[in-house]
């Protein structure tokens, strides 16, 4: 299509879309300023044994955003001028005081042992007006010239501090076998005062085989370590206390002559809400072998994930809909497994290679309160199930309609449910259960070094796991036809009388008019792929005259890419 049309001189559109060129027109302008500082205090009380570190750091981040659309680009399915100024502010703020004691007795044991306290303030700041209608000369640079009506001012801020009392302690018996304990007590100053903190302790266990006796005259294990560990970590967040907000409608008394802006409640005291706990399991091997050649490790995890925080329905007759509580319990549990090995070690030549995959099973142990389960759903189902009636083709014209199919998708063009069970019915016994998180990710990348010269190639993918294509929600044919789509060229693909073989619903077709207690398959594709992520190649100088004034210098060129899911 052209950038213009010919008869109204303005951008031209196809349907609802606009015209990518008049994009361009849009003014979008963010200025990010960070300040990042650290000052630290390291004190030796007693040299290469107990020493002392004070340490305050701040990250400050200031952002002003500028955006105005002009009245010529078709955007949001309407031309109008529209524009904001914002800006917002973020400060996160540490400090702590850590003293540190290392001590060797003999050669019998050594010992590390940390303790401290930390404080986390952070505060929060952001203002933004906005408007409509404006000239397009003008833009955002009066925004008081926007019609009244769509004028809107909204600023907010907030604060937050978290406080930790922390230490961690090692103890290496005979370079064979460790012990490891560390306690946490953090406090959360949006919790009431009886729930404030709360603790989090852990401790791990490691034995060193390779520095046994019995392996150490074996030259081909290098290194092989058991170790596990066990503990419980937490991550605050919600706000126990109950809130009032402004009412947007002013109140007036006198004739006008006196005006109250009305406060609200918006949330209710809880005084209950606590921190929510994940309890960490850790089963792991180390190993390095044939003098590094090959060396990996393999871990085994379970976390439980327990008490979180959650925006629930209230009681019946309650003044407020939600409030936060404690509820569900979460299971994540899995396997990580990598290796690296030196696969070519020859003179000006060297190729290396690394594989790692990981195994994660996301799923429900106790759902959350008031869930009401579906009868083809299961308390622990994977967390990121999607539940579905399967299809099988598109029914034809003159195709017997089977009995069980739902009474309005009975028309040709309709996509044809199956029966499962074969019970000649479609009920929650038909419905299937697919998993959206993979079963297994990869990764491979190989490193090639020939003198000065490197290439390093990255692999990555996944096996398993299902989603929906984003496609499917732009095939619609009644909503290519009435205007609300502009379609894609899978639209080719829909049934119709001339297209008998297309593999997609007809227009007579909808889904949403079914009344189904499940979705359906169409649209859901598998997630498996493999593709190259990453590839470098590099050439290190490495000249007599540079050497004197440069320690290293590396030149490269690096192709990236991604895949990302909705």
């Amino acid at each position: 299509m052209p950038v213009f049309d010919t008869l109204t001189k303005r951008y031209s559109i196809y349907r609802i879309t606009g015209n990518p060129v008049s994009l361009l027109n849009i003014n979008d302008q963010t200025n990010n300023t960070t300040l990042f500082a650290n000052f630290s205090a390291d004190l030796k009380i007693i040299p290469n044994v107990l020493t002392a570190k004070l340490l305050y750091g701040n990250n400050s981040e200031n952002s002003d955003r500028n955006f105005f659309i002009p009245s010529s680009v078709f955007f949001d399915n309407q031309y109008r001028s529209r524009g904001s100024a914002s800006t917002a502010k973020r400060q996160n703020q540490t400090l702590e005081a850590i003293v540190t004691f290392k001590k060797k007795i003999r050669d019998f044991v050594s010992i590390d042992a940390v303790a401290g306290i930390g404080q986390y303030p952070s505060d929060y700041y952001t203002f933004s007006a906005t408007g409509a209608d404006m000239l397009d000369a003008i833009g955002t640079d009066n925004l008081g010239s926007a019609s009244l009506s769509s004028q809107t001012i909204t600023s907010q801020k907030s604060a937050a501090k978290f406080r930790s009392y922390f230490t961690r302690e090692s103890f290496d018996f005979l370079d064979r076998y460790v012990l490891g304990f560390s306690f946490r007590y953090d406090g959360y100053n949006q919790f009431f005062p009886q729930n404030k903190y709360a603790a989090f302790p852990s401790a791990s266990v490691a034995w060193k085989i390779s520095n046994e006796t019995f392996l150490k005259k074996i030259d081909a294990i290098n290194l092989l370590k058991l170790r596990a560990s066990a503990g419980v970590t937490g991550n605050a967040s919600g706000i126990a206390y109950g809130a009032y907000s402004p009412e947007f409608n002013v109140v007036t008394f006198n004739n006008g002559s006196v005006a109250y802006v009305p406060y609200y409640l918006t949330q209710l005291d809880n005084p209950d809400l606590q921190w929510p706990k994940t309890v960490n399991k850790n089963i792991g091997l180390d190993f390095s072998l044939l003098k590094d050649r090959v060396s990996g490790s393999f871990d085994w995890f379970r976390d439980d994930i327990t008490r979180l925080v959650v925006y629930q329905t209230t009681d019946q007759l309650s003044l407020i809909p939600t409030a936060p509580i404690n509820t569900g319990h979460l299971v994540r549990q899995g396997w990580e497994a990598g290796i690296n090995t030196i696969n070519v070690k020859s003179g000006d030549f060297q190729w290396s290679s690394n594989l790692n995959a990981t195994h994660v099973l996301y799923r429900w142990q106790e759902r959350y309160r008031n869930t009401n389960l579906r009868g083809y759903q299961k308390i622990t189902d994977p967390v990121n199930s999607l539940y579905v009636y399967q299809t099988s083709g598109i029914l034809q014209v003159g195709q017997q309609v089977p009995s069980y199919q739902p009474l309005k998708a009975r028309v040709p063009g309709s996509s044809l449910f199956v029966d499962r069970n074969d019970d000649k019915k479609l009920d929650s016994n038909d419905v299937v259960r697919f998993n959206g998180s993979p079963k297994i990710s990869l990764g491979f990348g190989n490193t090639f070094r020939y003198k000065n010269f490197d290439l390093m190639i990255l692999f990555y993918g996944q096996l398993g796991g299902y989603a929906y294509n984003a496609n499917a929600s732009w095939t619609d044919p009644n909503g290519f036809i009435s205007g609300l789509q502009s379609g894609i060229k899978q639209l080719s693909e829909i049934w119709t009388t001339a297209n008998p073989g297309g593999i997609r619903p007809g227009i007579t077709y909808n889904e949403s008019a079914l009344a189904l207690d499940a979705g359906t398959d169409i649209g859901l594709e598998k997630t498996d792929f493999v593709r190259c992520r990453n590839i470098t190649l590099g050439y290190t100088l490495s000249s007599p005259g540079l050497a004197k004034y440069v320690r290293n210098m590396r030149l490269y060129m690096d192709r990236t890419k991604s895949v990302y899911y909705h």
